[in-house]
Protein backbone atom coordinates (compact mmCIF):
# COMPACT_ATOMS: atom_id res chain seq x y z
CA UNK A 1 0.00 0.00 0.00
CA UNK A 2 1.63 3.14 -1.14
CA UNK A 3 0.76 6.87 0.67
CA UNK A 4 -1.78 8.42 -1.08
CA UNK A 5 -0.55 11.55 -3.17
CA UNK A 6 -3.36 14.02 -1.42
CA UNK A 7 -1.60 12.64 2.22
CA UNK A 8 1.94 13.04 1.28
CA UNK A 9 1.27 16.40 -0.10
CA UNK A 10 -0.41 17.50 3.41
CA UNK A 11 2.80 16.01 5.05
CA UNK A 12 5.20 18.09 3.33
CA UNK A 13 2.88 21.46 3.19
CA UNK A 14 2.82 21.60 7.20
CA UNK A 15 6.32 20.57 7.31
CA UNK A 16 7.22 23.63 5.44
CA UNK A 17 5.17 25.79 7.29
CA UNK A 18 2.63 26.51 4.17
CA UNK A 19 -0.78 25.10 5.63
CA UNK A 20 -2.54 27.12 7.56
CA UNK A 21 -0.88 27.27 10.99
CA UNK A 22 -2.30 25.95 14.42
CA UNK A 23 -1.05 29.74 15.25
CA UNK A 24 -4.05 31.49 13.87
CA UNK A 25 -6.44 32.13 16.46
CA UNK A 26 -9.73 30.75 16.67
CA UNK A 27 -12.98 32.82 15.17
CA UNK A 28 -13.63 33.11 19.25
CA UNK A 29 -10.59 34.13 20.11
CA UNK A 30 -10.59 37.62 21.54
CA UNK A 31 -7.07 39.90 22.54
CA UNK A 32 -6.91 41.64 25.85
CA UNK A 33 -4.26 44.50 23.99
CA UNK A 34 -2.21 46.48 26.91
CA UNK A 35 -4.17 49.21 26.66
CA UNK A 36 -7.35 47.96 27.44
CA UNK A 37 -5.50 46.16 30.44
CA UNK A 38 -4.29 48.81 31.73
CA UNK A 39 -7.98 50.75 31.70
CA UNK A 40 -9.12 47.99 33.56
CA UNK A 41 -6.47 48.24 36.28
CA UNK A 42 -6.59 52.02 36.29
CA UNK A 43 -10.69 51.67 37.11
CA UNK A 44 -10.89 48.83 38.99
CA UNK A 45 -8.25 47.87 40.94
CA UNK A 46 -7.87 47.70 44.56
CA UNK A 47 -4.31 48.88 44.98
CA UNK A 48 -5.15 51.84 42.86
CA UNK A 49 -8.96 53.01 44.38
CA UNK A 50 -7.27 52.86 47.33
CA UNK A 51 -4.07 54.79 45.74
CA UNK A 52 -6.60 57.64 44.50
CA UNK A 53 -7.93 57.67 48.41
CA UNK A 54 -4.73 59.04 49.76
CA UNK A 55 -5.07 62.83 48.48
CA UNK A 56 -8.77 62.44 50.12
CA UNK A 57 -6.92 60.95 53.31
CA UNK A 58 -4.68 64.14 53.38
CA UNK A 59 -7.60 66.34 52.40
CA UNK A 60 -9.40 65.29 55.84
CA UNK A 61 -5.59 65.98 57.56
CA UNK A 62 -5.56 69.45 56.22
CA UNK A 63 -9.29 70.15 57.67
CA UNK A 64 -8.38 68.86 61.14
CA UNK A 65 -5.43 71.10 61.02
CA UNK A 66 -8.25 73.90 60.30
CA UNK A 67 -9.82 73.29 63.05
CA UNK A 68 -7.07 74.86 65.19
CA UNK A 69 -8.81 78.31 63.46
CA UNK A 70 -12.10 77.37 63.97
CA UNK A 71 -14.11 80.15 66.50
CA UNK A 72 -14.56 78.62 69.98
CA UNK A 73 -17.32 78.98 72.32
CA UNK A 74 -16.79 78.36 75.72
CA UNK A 75 -18.92 78.87 79.18
CA UNK A 76 -18.29 78.23 82.59
CA UNK A 77 -20.85 78.28 85.83
CA UNK A 78 -19.41 77.64 89.37
CA UNK A 79 -21.92 77.80 92.33
CA UNK A 80 -21.35 77.61 96.01
CA UNK A 81 -24.17 77.43 98.99
CA UNK A 82 -24.06 76.20 102.10
CA UNK A 83 -26.16 76.32 105.35
CA UNK A 84 -28.88 78.65 103.18
CA UNK A 85 -25.34 81.00 101.96
CA UNK A 86 -25.28 82.06 98.78
CA UNK A 87 -21.45 82.00 98.69
CA UNK A 88 -20.79 83.26 95.06
CA UNK A 89 -22.05 82.28 91.71
CA UNK A 90 -19.64 82.86 88.59
CA UNK A 91 -20.49 82.85 85.21
CA UNK A 92 -18.68 83.62 82.28
CA UNK A 93 -19.46 83.20 78.84
CA UNK A 94 -17.39 83.87 75.33
CA UNK A 95 -16.39 83.51 71.97
CA UNK A 96 -12.98 82.97 71.22
CA UNK A 97 -11.73 83.91 67.63
CA UNK A 98 -8.25 82.92 66.44
CA UNK A 99 -6.87 85.02 63.18
CA UNK A 100 -3.81 84.10 61.17
CA UNK A 101 -1.23 86.39 62.93
CA UNK A 102 -1.27 83.97 66.13
CA UNK A 103 -3.73 86.99 67.85
CA UNK A 104 -6.89 85.80 69.44
CA UNK A 105 -10.13 88.18 69.48
CA UNK A 106 -12.82 87.40 72.39
CA UNK A 107 -16.00 88.78 73.07
CA UNK A 108 -17.86 87.71 76.07
CA UNK A 109 -20.45 88.31 79.01
CA UNK A 110 -19.53 87.68 83.05
CA UNK A 111 -21.45 88.05 85.96
CA UNK A 112 -20.47 87.35 89.40
CA UNK A 113 -22.35 87.91 92.69
CA UNK A 114 -22.51 86.43 96.29
CA UNK A 115 -21.82 87.21 99.53
CA UNK A 116 -18.28 86.00 99.96
CA UNK A 117 -17.43 87.02 96.61
CA UNK A 118 -13.97 88.40 96.20
CA UNK A 119 -14.34 92.53 95.04
CA UNK A 120 -12.22 91.38 91.95
CA UNK A 121 -14.03 89.42 90.37
CA UNK A 122 -17.67 91.23 91.33
CA UNK A 123 -19.68 92.85 88.54
CA UNK A 124 -22.71 95.06 88.16
CA UNK A 125 -26.46 93.00 88.60
CA UNK A 126 -26.73 93.42 85.06
CA UNK A 127 -22.87 91.88 84.49
CA UNK A 128 -20.09 92.67 82.90
CA UNK A 129 -19.62 92.56 78.69
CA UNK A 130 -16.21 92.56 77.17
CA UNK A 131 -14.46 93.08 74.02
CA UNK A 132 -10.63 91.59 74.21
CA UNK A 133 -7.49 90.69 72.22
CA UNK A 134 -4.73 88.94 72.98
CA UNK A 135 -1.46 89.28 70.80
CA UNK A 136 1.97 87.31 71.13
CA UNK A 137 4.81 89.95 71.13
CA UNK A 138 7.55 88.12 71.55
CA UNK A 139 7.05 83.90 70.97
CA UNK A 140 4.75 82.99 68.28
CA UNK A 141 4.70 86.47 66.68
CA UNK A 142 5.57 85.35 63.22
CA UNK A 143 4.82 81.43 63.31
CA UNK A 144 3.21 79.35 65.66
CA UNK A 145 2.05 75.70 66.45
CA UNK A 146 -0.92 76.16 64.81
CA UNK A 147 0.34 77.40 61.62
CA UNK A 148 2.89 75.25 61.79
CA UNK A 149 0.58 72.42 61.51
CA UNK A 150 -1.53 74.17 59.04
CA UNK A 151 1.37 74.82 56.55
CA UNK A 152 2.62 70.88 56.88
CA UNK A 153 -0.69 69.70 56.41
CA UNK A 154 -0.95 71.85 52.99
CA UNK A 155 2.62 70.17 52.04
CA UNK A 156 1.35 66.81 53.52
CA UNK A 157 -1.15 67.04 50.61
CA UNK A 158 1.40 67.34 48.22
CA UNK A 159 3.06 63.81 49.78
CA UNK A 160 -0.49 62.09 49.36
CA UNK A 161 -0.46 62.85 45.69
CA UNK A 162 3.23 61.95 44.69
CA UNK A 163 2.63 58.23 46.87
CA UNK A 164 -0.49 58.06 44.87
CA UNK A 165 1.34 58.42 41.51
CA UNK A 166 4.45 56.23 43.15
CA UNK A 167 1.43 53.53 44.04
CA UNK A 168 -0.25 53.37 40.96
CA UNK A 169 3.10 53.40 38.61
CA UNK A 170 4.86 50.33 40.96
CA UNK A 171 1.15 48.46 39.98
CA UNK A 172 1.42 49.29 35.80
CA UNK A 173 5.03 47.89 36.49
CA UNK A 174 4.28 44.60 38.07
CA UNK A 175 0.94 44.29 35.35
CA UNK A 176 3.02 44.86 32.05
CA UNK A 177 5.80 42.40 33.71
CA UNK A 178 2.90 40.07 34.28
CA UNK A 179 1.44 40.59 30.98
CA UNK A 180 4.39 40.01 28.70
CA UNK A 181 4.66 36.57 30.74
CA UNK A 182 1.87 36.26 29.90
CA UNK A 183 2.63 37.00 25.87
CA UNK A 184 5.71 34.62 26.31
CA UNK A 185 3.76 31.50 27.92
CA UNK A 186 1.33 32.04 24.87
CA UNK A 187 3.47 32.06 22.02
CA UNK A 188 5.22 29.22 23.75
CA UNK A 189 2.33 26.90 23.82
CA UNK A 190 1.16 27.93 20.79
CA UNK A 191 4.66 27.20 19.32
CA UNK A 192 4.97 23.50 20.97
CA UNK A 193 0.91 22.79 20.36
CA UNK A 194 1.88 23.64 16.56
CA UNK A 195 4.86 21.48 16.55
CA UNK A 196 2.62 18.85 18.31
CA UNK A 197 0.68 18.35 15.42
CA UNK A 198 3.53 18.46 12.96
CA UNK A 199 5.33 15.78 14.80
CA UNK A 200 1.57 14.05 14.36
CA UNK A 201 1.17 14.25 10.97
CA UNK A 202 4.68 13.39 10.26
CA UNK A 203 4.64 10.18 12.26
CA UNK A 204 1.43 9.09 10.66
CA UNK A 205 2.95 10.14 6.85
CA UNK A 206 6.34 8.28 7.98
CA UNK A 207 4.59 5.15 9.45
CA UNK A 208 2.05 4.70 5.99
CA UNK A 209 5.73 5.29 3.59
CA UNK A 210 7.41 2.37 5.95
CA UNK A 211 4.31 0.19 5.33
CA UNK A 212 4.87 0.38 1.86
CA UNK A 213 8.59 0.05 2.57
CA UNK A 214 9.25 3.54 1.10
CA UNK A 215 11.39 4.18 4.10
CA UNK A 216 13.18 2.18 6.97
CA UNK A 217 11.25 1.12 9.50
CA UNK A 218 12.98 2.76 12.17
CA UNK A 219 12.31 5.91 11.21
CA UNK A 220 8.75 5.39 12.43
CA UNK A 221 10.21 5.11 15.76
CA UNK A 222 12.19 8.54 15.97
CA UNK A 223 9.05 10.01 14.63
CA UNK A 224 7.05 8.63 17.22
CA UNK A 225 9.62 9.63 20.23
CA UNK A 226 9.78 13.27 18.58
CA UNK A 227 5.96 13.13 18.78
CA UNK A 228 5.51 12.13 22.24
CA UNK A 229 8.66 14.44 22.82
CA UNK A 230 6.37 17.20 21.47
CA UNK A 231 3.65 16.33 23.68
CA UNK A 232 5.29 16.25 27.07
CA UNK A 233 6.42 19.86 26.04
CA UNK A 234 2.94 20.87 25.01
CA UNK A 235 1.94 19.88 28.11
CA UNK A 236 4.19 21.75 30.46
CA UNK A 237 3.83 24.88 28.32
CA UNK A 238 0.06 24.62 28.63
CA UNK A 239 0.29 24.85 32.48
CA UNK A 240 2.87 27.28 31.76
CA UNK A 241 0.30 29.39 30.02
CA UNK A 242 -2.40 28.34 32.69
CA UNK A 243 -0.22 29.67 35.50
CA UNK A 244 0.19 33.03 33.55
CA UNK A 245 -3.42 33.55 33.23
CA UNK A 246 -3.72 33.26 36.77
CA UNK A 247 -1.14 35.64 37.67
CA UNK A 248 -2.76 38.43 34.72
CA UNK A 249 -6.00 37.62 36.69
CA UNK A 250 -5.00 38.89 39.51
CA UNK A 251 -5.34 42.44 38.07
CA UNK A 252 -8.55 42.14 36.39
CA UNK A 253 -11.77 43.30 38.29
CA UNK A 254 -14.77 44.13 37.52
CA UNK A 255 -16.99 47.61 38.45
CA UNK A 256 -18.85 45.66 41.13
CA UNK A 257 -15.46 45.06 42.74
CA UNK A 258 -15.57 41.10 41.76
CA UNK A 259 -12.84 39.49 40.47
CA UNK A 260 -12.63 38.60 36.65
CA UNK A 261 -10.84 35.23 35.63
CA UNK A 262 -8.49 35.16 32.02
CA UNK A 263 -10.37 33.00 30.43
CA UNK A 264 -8.77 30.49 27.56
CA UNK A 265 -10.01 32.30 24.58
CA UNK A 266 -8.52 35.40 25.74
CA UNK A 267 -5.00 36.12 24.57
CA UNK A 268 -2.40 38.67 24.40
CA UNK A 269 -2.31 41.36 21.98
CA UNK A 270 0.41 40.48 19.09
CA UNK A 271 4.15 42.16 19.92
CA UNK A 272 4.63 45.04 18.02
CA UNK A 273 8.38 47.01 18.07
CA UNK A 274 8.06 51.01 19.98
CA UNK A 275 9.19 53.79 18.75
CA UNK A 276 12.85 54.15 19.02
CA UNK A 277 14.00 55.63 22.47
CA UNK A 278 16.17 58.25 21.45
CA UNK A 279 19.06 59.99 22.88
CA UNK A 280 16.83 63.53 23.01
CA UNK A 281 14.10 61.62 24.99
CA UNK A 282 16.32 60.37 27.02
CA UNK A 283 17.38 63.62 28.04
CA UNK A 284 13.49 64.48 28.25
CA UNK A 285 13.22 61.74 30.31
CA UNK A 286 15.48 63.02 32.39
CA UNK A 287 14.73 66.14 33.05
CA UNK A 288 11.21 65.35 33.48
CA UNK A 289 12.43 63.19 36.69
CA UNK A 290 14.14 65.63 38.26
CA UNK A 291 10.75 67.95 38.27
CA UNK A 292 8.54 65.04 38.44
CA UNK A 293 9.52 61.94 39.77
CA UNK A 294 7.35 60.98 42.53
CA UNK A 295 10.45 59.77 45.15
CA UNK A 296 11.57 63.07 44.56
CA UNK A 297 8.51 65.61 44.75
CA UNK A 298 8.07 63.57 48.07
CA UNK A 299 11.83 64.89 49.26
CA UNK A 300 11.16 68.56 48.33
CA UNK A 301 7.58 68.78 50.12
CA UNK A 302 9.49 66.74 53.37
CA UNK A 303 12.01 69.51 53.03
CA UNK A 304 9.68 72.00 53.09
CA UNK A 305 7.70 70.75 55.94
CA UNK A 306 11.31 70.72 57.72
CA UNK A 307 12.00 74.17 57.48
CA UNK A 308 8.63 74.97 58.79
CA UNK A 309 9.65 73.01 62.05
CA UNK A 310 13.29 74.82 61.81
CA UNK A 311 10.85 78.42 61.80
CA UNK A 312 9.19 76.86 64.56
CA UNK A 313 12.16 76.12 66.61
CA UNK A 314 13.84 79.14 65.88
CA UNK A 315 10.67 81.22 67.14
CA UNK A 316 10.38 78.46 70.30
CA UNK A 317 13.80 80.44 71.35
CA UNK A 318 12.01 83.85 71.88
CA UNK A 319 10.45 84.22 75.54
CA UNK A 320 6.39 84.29 75.48
CA UNK A 321 5.06 87.59 76.19
CA UNK A 322 1.47 87.90 75.34
CA UNK A 323 -0.10 91.22 75.91
CA UNK A 324 -3.88 91.23 76.27
CA UNK A 325 -6.11 93.87 76.51
CA UNK A 326 -10.31 93.81 77.23
CA UNK A 327 -12.69 96.81 76.33
CA UNK A 328 -15.37 96.72 79.68
CA UNK A 329 -18.90 97.68 80.00
CA UNK A 330 -21.53 97.28 81.86
CA UNK A 331 -24.45 95.33 79.75
CA UNK A 332 -25.41 97.87 77.02
CA UNK A 333 -28.92 99.58 77.41
CA UNK A 334 -31.09 99.00 73.95
CA UNK A 335 -30.73 103.31 73.44
CA UNK A 336 -26.86 102.96 74.40
CA UNK A 337 -24.42 102.63 71.17
CA UNK A 338 -21.20 100.76 70.99
CA UNK A 339 -19.02 103.32 71.33
CA UNK A 340 -20.96 104.51 74.58
CA UNK A 341 -20.96 101.23 76.02
CA UNK A 342 -17.12 100.60 75.27
CA UNK A 343 -15.09 103.79 75.03
CA UNK A 344 -15.39 105.11 78.89
CA UNK A 345 -12.32 104.24 79.91
CA UNK A 346 -12.86 100.74 81.39
CA UNK A 347 -10.69 98.52 80.64
CA UNK A 348 -8.63 95.42 81.62
CA UNK A 349 -5.20 95.11 80.47
CA UNK A 350 -2.65 91.99 81.27
CA UNK A 351 0.78 90.97 79.96
CA UNK A 352 1.70 87.27 80.46
CA UNK A 353 5.99 86.48 80.06
CA UNK A 354 7.88 83.28 80.42
CA UNK A 355 11.11 81.89 79.60
CA UNK A 356 13.26 78.73 80.44
CA UNK A 357 16.56 80.03 81.51
CA UNK A 358 18.72 77.34 79.97
CA UNK A 359 16.33 76.28 76.52
CA UNK A 360 17.81 73.35 76.47
CA UNK A 361 13.98 71.09 75.38
CA UNK A 362 13.69 74.05 72.65
CA UNK A 363 17.75 73.88 71.26
CA UNK A 364 17.70 70.09 71.28
CA UNK A 365 14.29 70.26 69.62
CA UNK A 366 15.97 72.87 67.15
CA UNK A 367 19.38 71.15 66.46
CA UNK A 368 16.87 67.92 65.96
CA UNK A 369 15.22 69.55 62.99
CA UNK A 370 18.98 70.84 61.55
CA UNK A 371 19.76 67.01 61.65
CA UNK A 372 17.14 66.20 60.04
CA UNK A 373 17.28 68.76 57.01
CA UNK A 374 21.03 67.49 56.49
CA UNK A 375 19.91 63.79 56.71
CA UNK A 376 17.40 64.01 54.17
CA UNK A 377 19.45 66.32 51.84
CA UNK A 378 21.72 63.61 51.60
CA UNK A 379 18.83 61.41 51.14
CA UNK A 380 17.68 63.20 48.33
CA UNK A 381 21.04 63.37 46.52
CA UNK A 382 21.45 59.67 46.69
CA UNK A 383 18.31 58.89 45.35
CA UNK A 384 18.48 61.51 42.72
CA UNK A 385 21.64 59.93 42.10
CA UNK A 386 20.10 56.27 41.42
CA UNK A 387 17.17 57.74 39.76
CA UNK A 388 19.12 59.26 36.77
CA UNK A 389 21.51 56.22 36.91
CA UNK A 390 18.48 53.68 36.92
CA UNK A 391 17.15 55.60 34.10
CA UNK A 392 20.13 55.46 32.14
CA UNK A 393 20.82 51.71 32.90
CA UNK A 394 17.06 51.13 31.60
CA UNK A 395 17.32 52.91 28.42
CA UNK A 396 21.15 50.73 27.70
CA UNK A 397 19.08 47.61 28.43
CA UNK A 398 16.91 48.56 25.82
CA UNK A 399 19.13 49.77 23.44
CA UNK A 400 20.90 46.50 23.97
CA UNK A 401 17.73 44.73 23.44
CA UNK A 402 16.80 46.38 20.13
CA UNK A 403 19.49 44.56 18.85
CA UNK A 404 18.77 41.49 20.02
CA UNK A 405 15.59 41.40 18.93
CA UNK A 406 16.94 42.41 15.04
CA UNK A 407 19.53 39.76 15.41
CA UNK A 408 17.09 36.88 16.53
CA UNK A 409 14.58 37.28 14.20
CA UNK A 410 17.28 36.66 11.97
CA UNK A 411 18.65 33.68 13.12
CA UNK A 412 14.68 32.49 13.48
CA UNK A 413 14.21 33.35 10.06
CA UNK A 414 17.43 31.45 8.67
CA UNK A 415 16.53 28.38 11.69
CA UNK A 416 13.40 28.00 9.20
CA UNK A 417 14.98 28.55 5.93
CA UNK A 418 17.43 25.74 7.20
CA UNK A 419 14.56 23.67 8.12
CA UNK A 420 12.98 23.57 5.24
CA UNK A 421 15.62 23.04 2.86
CA UNK A 422 16.20 19.72 5.01
CA UNK A 423 12.85 18.84 4.10
CA UNK A 424 13.42 19.21 0.54
CA UNK A 425 16.52 17.16 0.66
CA UNK A 426 14.50 14.75 2.48
CA UNK A 427 11.83 14.45 0.04
CA UNK A 428 14.83 13.48 -2.71
CA UNK A 429 16.36 11.01 -0.31
CA UNK A 430 19.46 13.10 0.67
CA UNK A 431 18.42 13.94 4.45
CA UNK A 432 16.92 11.88 7.20
CA UNK A 433 14.23 12.45 9.72
CA UNK A 434 17.11 12.43 12.23
CA UNK A 435 18.29 15.93 10.33
CA UNK A 436 14.76 17.32 9.93
CA UNK A 437 14.02 16.87 13.36
CA UNK A 438 17.67 18.43 14.85
CA UNK A 439 16.72 21.47 12.13
CA UNK A 440 12.86 21.82 13.77
CA UNK A 441 14.46 21.70 17.00
CA UNK A 442 16.46 24.73 16.41
CA UNK A 443 13.86 26.38 14.96
CA UNK A 444 11.42 25.64 17.71
CA UNK A 445 14.06 27.11 20.15
CA UNK A 446 14.82 30.10 18.15
CA UNK A 447 10.82 31.04 18.37
CA UNK A 448 10.52 30.26 21.79
CA UNK A 449 14.07 33.04 22.19
CA UNK A 450 12.38 35.49 20.02
CA UNK A 451 9.16 35.33 22.23
CA UNK A 452 11.25 35.54 25.20
CA UNK A 453 13.01 38.60 24.02
CA UNK A 454 10.15 40.65 22.81
CA UNK A 455 8.49 40.13 26.34
CA UNK A 456 11.95 41.40 27.83
CA UNK A 457 11.97 43.96 25.06
CA UNK A 458 8.36 45.48 25.98
CA UNK A 459 9.14 45.18 29.86
CA UNK A 460 11.97 47.04 28.93
CA UNK A 461 10.06 49.88 27.89
CA UNK A 462 7.83 49.53 30.84
CA UNK A 463 10.85 49.80 33.60
CA UNK A 464 12.41 52.72 31.70
CA UNK A 465 9.14 54.57 32.42
CA UNK A 466 8.95 53.73 35.77
CA UNK A 467 12.08 54.64 36.64
CA UNK A 468 11.50 58.32 34.81
CA UNK A 469 8.89 58.14 37.64
CA UNK A 470 5.78 57.71 34.52
CA UNK A 471 3.56 55.01 33.71
CA UNK A 472 2.69 53.17 30.01
CA UNK A 473 -1.31 54.17 30.07
CA UNK A 474 0.16 57.57 30.47
CA UNK A 475 1.80 57.29 26.74
CA UNK A 476 -0.96 55.61 25.56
Amino acid sequence: MKLSHKKFSIFVLLSLGLWPSSFAQNAENKTLSLKEFYQIIANNHPIVKQAKSLPEAAQQELRIARGGFDPKLNSSLTRKEYNGTSYYNLFDAHLKVPVWTGTDLKIGYERNNGVYLSNQYRTPADGLSYIGISVPVGQGLFIDERRSTLRQAQLFQQIAQADQVKTINKIMLSAAKDYWEWFTAQQTYNAWKDAEKLADIRYKGVRERAAVGEIAAIDTVEAFIIWQERIIQRQQADVALQNARLVVSNYLWNEENQPVEVQASLQPEAFAVQPLVTEEKLSHLKENALANHPELKKFEYKIQQLEIQRRLGREMLKPALNVNYNLLSATPTAGENFQQAYYTNNYKVGIDFSFPLLLRKERGKLQLIKVKQTQTRWEQSQTNREIMNDIQAQYNDLQNLTTLLQMQQRITQDYERLRNAELRKYEEGESSLFLINSRESKFLDAQVKMASLQAKYRKAMAMLLWAAGQNELEQQ
